[in-house]
């Protein structure tokens, strides 16, 4: 079913879980409309969206406008949790720069 696909996107302070058939496309139609990078923490192939967020909300992350949330342990350990987070993109192997997580390549 179209839709079924929850991915999540940083841009290394701020998170957004949604769902979409296509992550990648989705990530494009996001970056337009955001100056800052954002990088595809990766997806599963299930709908798990309100789940994460409801989550989220349990376990005190931010949640600013929309979909989006505070980058944060957290955040990034309920990702992992529901298998959406690439190993690459776990925290242990992020640095916090000035309270803001910086992503791999100086993001």
């Amino acid at each position: 079913m179209a839709g079924d696909v929850t991915y999540a996107v940083s841009d290394g302070q701020f998170l957004k879980v949604g769902r979409a058939s296509d992550p990648e496309k989705r990530l494009a139609s996001l970056q337009t409309g955001n100056p800052r990078r954002l990088i595809l923490l990766g997806s599963v192939p299930r709908n798990v969206e309100r789940q994460i967020h409801e989550c989220m909300g349990l376990r005190g992350v931010a949640r600013h406008v929309g979909e989006w949330f505070d980058d944060n342990a957290i955040a990034r350990d309920l990702l992992a949790r529901n298998g959406i987070l690439n190993a690459a993109w776990r925290v242990e192997n992020l640095q916090w720069r000035d309270g803001i997580l910086c992503l791999p390549g100086g993001v």
